[in-house]
C-alpha cells in the first residue's frame, strides 16, 4: 500500500474544503429562501385578517345601521 505524499495530501484536504464550502453556501442559500417563503407568507395572512377584518366590521355596521355613513333624519309630520 502507498502511502500518500504531502502534495496529495494537500490536494485532498483543499477539496474537502472546497466541497464543504459549496455545501455551506448551498445550505445557506436555501435557508435564506425558506425564510424569505415564510415571510411572505406571514405578509399574506395578515394582510388576509386585515381584509376579513374590514369586511366584518363593515358587514356588521351594515346590519347595525352603524356602516359610518350618515343616515338622514327622519321626516317628522
Amino acid at each position: 500500500m502507498q502511502t500518500p505524499t504531502g502534495k496529495h495530501t494537500a490536494a485532498v484536504e483543499q477539496a474537502t474544503q472546497a466541497a464543504d464550502r459549496t455545501t455551506v453556501e448551498k445550505t445557506t442559500e436555501r435557508s435564506e429562501q425558506m425564510l424569505e417563503q415564510v415571510e411572505t407568507g406571514q405578509r399574506a395572512a395578515i394582510e388576509a385578517v386585515r381584509k376579513f377584518m374590514r369586511n366584518t366590521v363593515h358587514s356588521a355596521g351594515e346590519a347595525l345601521g352603524t356602516s359610518g355613513k350618515k343616515k338622514q333624519p327622519a321626516a317628522t309630520s
